[in-house]
């Protein structure tokens, strides 16, 4: 699998992180993981803390929770259109969620998303992000 630079994982289920992130340096797939819980925590980090230009903290992979309190996964990929467009250029965002529901499904194809991944991370679901 390739190395991804750096991973932002937006979800408030603090254990579905934990397995996440323990995943990802258990594979060695990446030592900059950062984990927020809510879409607007989501960007106020990338406003913080992210040089889309340069593409320097930008995370290469963003996987979103899209049943949140505060801004939902859809708030966040709304909000993420109008301030950073760019967005698709340097990072892909994977939605990480439990909804399986048609009309979620549906709804997301409205964004330039990278997948869909039900949780939770597994390293066979990592084959089709690292590569």
């Amino acid at each position: 699998m390739k190395r991804i630079d750096s991973v932002l994982l937006v979800d408030d289920d603090e254990v579905c992180n934990f397995i996440s992130v323990t995943l990802l340096k258990h594979l060695h797939l990446s030592e900059s993981i950062h984990s927020v819980t809510n879409g607007n925590e989501a960007l106020r980090f990338l406003k913080e803390n992210a040089v889309i230009e340069t593409a320097t903290v930008f995370p290469e992979v963003i996987f979103l929770d899209l049943n949140m309190p505060v801004m939902d996964g859809f708030g966040f990929l709304e909000q993420l259109n109008k301030t950073m467009p760019a967005y698709a250029s340097v990072c892909k965002i994977f939605i990480l969620t439990s909804s399986e529901s048609p009309l979620d499904i549906d709804r997301c194809r409205r964004y330039d998303i990278a997948g869909y991944i039900s949780k939770p991370l597994t390293e066979e679901k990592l084959e089709v992000v690292a590569r």
